[in-house]
């Protein structure tokens, strides 16, 4: 099992920001039919992390190929940059293995 994360600091708009995280997950569900969980960091910085689950290396590779070729989801990332939801240096994303 693979799993792939996306964590961002929101720095503006909170709730505009939350909405968006929401609205991009079930954005990527359609067009991959792949599960997003969003998850936000209790306390501290206010946080973000999208989370997938994948059973191989070949599906997360077909997704992302998918999801990155897309122009609906390249205009939504545009639209959240335009607005200035997140930090842009904080954007992480992971490839983890599932021990």
């Amino acid at each position: 099992m693979i799993v792939s994360s996306v964590r961002a600091c929101i720095v503006k708009d909170t709730p505009g920001a939350l909405e968006w995280a929401h609205a991009i997950a079930a954005y990527v569900k359609k067009k991959t039919g792949n599960e997003v969980e969003v998850l936000v960091r209790m306390g501290a910085t206010q946080d973000v992390v999208w989370l997938q689950r994948f059973p191989d290396l070949a599906a997360y590779g077909k997704s992302l190929d998918a999801i990155q070729s897309d122009p609906g989801y390249q205009s939504r990332v545009k639209a959240a940059q335009n607005k200035g939801f997140f930090d842009a240096p904080s954007v992480e994303a992971g490839i983890w293995r599932l021990l």
